[in-house]
């Protein structure tokens, strides 16, 4: 009798002991889901605060004054070349030139999209981290040019990763005097430290 009452008992202090020490905690999904394809996380802090990835962010702007118009591959691809010329894209014609700006991102005469963004997300918004991109000055906005991959973040919210130097356009006069106009950088690759924006 003695050992069938301490055989009931063991099993339920067991019992108690696992539900009172096991980890609480709360799912939730962040914000970034809706802004592009993929998205993980590379660190949370004590705030809340997640340092994310995105892959393939959607929607990204097109720099129309890059694109060559006369190309035939534009000519042949785009619906409504006027509409596109005048920044008045259907998805399909959006669709089109963001595939072929994005094949043709090694050219140094096309514009550069950022394949890989980071986030600094809560439950209840996002911030985009910058990395080292630049502004466009005929648009007083951020170009969206560069990789940014975050690390880590800290409880203050500071946060480091590694991105690239932002792209710029330089013109420029060859030897049959046409012009060109070049997508450049400074650097491929370097860290960074976000702190108080």
């Amino acid at each position: 009798m003695k050992k069938a009452i301490i055989a009931t008992v063991f099993p339920l202090c067991g019992l108690y002991m696992s539900v009172a020490y096991s980890a609480q905690y709360e799912l939730v999904e962040l914000p970034v889901a809706d802004l592009g394809v993929n998205s993980f996380p590379a660190a949370i802090n004590d705030a809340g605060e997640a340092a994310v990835n995105l892959d393939t962010q959607y929607s990204p702007v097109i720099d129309t004054t890059l694109i060559d118009f006369e190309s035939a591959a534009i000519i042949l691809g785009l619906e409504n070349l006027d509409g596109v010329r005048g920044g008045d894209f259907s998805d399909d014609d959006y669709t089109f030139l963001y595939t072929y700006i994005t094949a043709n991102a090694e050219s140094q005469t096309f514009q550069q999209i950022a394949s890989l963004n980071s986030y600094i997300a809560t439950e209840n918004g996002s911030e985009l981290l910058r990395g080292f991109d630049t502004i466009d000055p005929n648009t007083d906005d951020y170009r969206n040019s560069v990789k940014t991959q975050v690390r880590s973040i800290n409880d203050f919210g500071y946060t480091v990763g590694s991105s690239h130097d932002g792209f710029y356009t330089e013109d420029y006069v060859n030897e049959d005097v046409d012009d060109i106009t070049y997508v450049v950088n400074d650097f491929y690759i370097r860290g960074f430290a976000q702190v108080d924006d």
